[in-house]
């Protein structure tokens, strides 16, 4: 077995096959990647000797530090294949506001520790954002980041995206394997295992999990989210299920799409034994007319694919499947007011993903 390194030295992206034990002489950056760990320090960066059997990164000799970054990656000679970290997708704010119990601002504190938490759980962690945002700083080191032109600033007045082209950018970076899509906001528990779950969803079969919160960083008392979903993995070759050019991760709504989706679809729920993210509360939220604005286009796009699809056939209950058609329109002819109807449709739709 040997590593193959890739390294920024100024020159582009290059790569580098390094044996066990033996001392390499390119100079490499202040951020070094061994598996999912993170080294670094303030003292000189020397060259690099490889230990797999011991898996870390000694030093020799002193260098000077620079702001190149270092990944390292398992190869394997025999197979020729590269062991992958599973990749998650999500979009970093700009800023985020948080607090502790004692009302202190700890938002760059918590945004920091979310984004830990995935790689130290094994993730290659990506960020896609509109090119009017910039992450902050301390962050780049961390994750990769992928820019979309368009944003959704018109309809929700901030520059979130489109979930349409979040998934075209995944597309670009996924070829036949699982992924993750979460929130940025979220940590993810620290022996999880979620990185040894993700392979094992194959075609045809997705993942849906509602996180925890708790009021407080250091708390350990957490109450399960009950009105949406937080974290999700599918298979590549299922992207073409979930396109929608309407929904705005960042809004409401999606996290119920994605799933029914699938479930239309005739996919099965692949299930987490244990509860995996976790979140910490805030007074932050959408108002109330986008939630109105998006529960429509909810209705709207899950109604043509319902229609459209038909999930007797694929193997789900003829029952919840006859019963969630007809009660788009027995609800909207009970309810008095637009947002009654809306939230019978959530109190459905949390039904049919909890039982699935």
């Amino acid at each position: 077995m040997c590593l193959n390194v890739m390294a920024n030295l100024g020159r582009g992206n290059e790569v580098f096959q390094c044996k066990i034990g033996q001392t390499y002489t390119e100079y490499f950056g202040l951020g070094v990647f061994a598996k999912h760990n993170r080294y670094v320090t303030d003292e000189p960066r020397p060259p690099i000797t490889v230990d797999l059997a011991g898996l870390c990164v000694t030093y020799s000799t002193p260098i000077v530090l620079s702001e190149r970054c270092l990944t390292l990656q398992f190869l394997d000679n025999q197979t020729g294949s590269r062991n992958q970290s599973p990749k998650v997708f999500l979009s970093i704010p700009p800023s985020m506001t948080r607090e502790n119990a004692a009302g202190m601002s700890i938002g760059v504190k918590y945004q920091m520790a979310c984004i830990k938490s995935w790689i130290d759980n094994g993730f290659e962690v990506y960020t896609i954002n509109s090119r009017h945002e910039k992450i902050p700083e301390s962050l780049r080191p961390l994750v990769k980041c992928l820019t979309v032109e368009r944003d959704a600033f018109f309809e929700t007045g901030k520059h979130i995206l489109f979930m349409s082209d979040i998934l075209n950018e995944i597309k670009n970076i996924v070829s036949d394997e699982p992924f993750c899509i979460t929130n940025a906001d979220v940590i993810l528990r620290k022996d999880s295992g979620l990185s040894k779950i993700v392979p094992e969803v194959k075609e045809k079969m997705m993942m849906v999990e509602r996180r925890n919160d708790f009021k407080h960083f250091d708390q350990q008392v957490t109450t399960p989210f009950r009105w949406g979903f937080d974290l999700f993995v599918f298979h590549s070759k299922d992207i073409p299920i979930l396109e929608n050019n309407e929904f705005v991760i960042g809004m409401p709504w999606w996290d119920y799409f994605l799933p029914l989706a699938c479930f239309f679809s005739g996919m099965s729920r692949f299930r987490a034994k244990n509860p995996l993210i976790y979140h910490l509360e805030h007074t932050e939220r959408w108002n109330g007319a986008l939630w109105t604005k998006y529960g429509e286009i909810f209705v709207r796009s899950i109604s043509s694919l319902a229609y459209a699809t038909n999930g007797v056939e694929k193997g789900h209950s003829a029952e919840i499947f006859k019963t969630y058609t007809a009660n788009l329109a027995k609800f909207r002819v009970q309810s008095k007011t637009l947002d009654e109807f809306l939230g019978k449709i959530c109190k459905m739709n949390l039904y049919i993903i909890e039982r699935w």
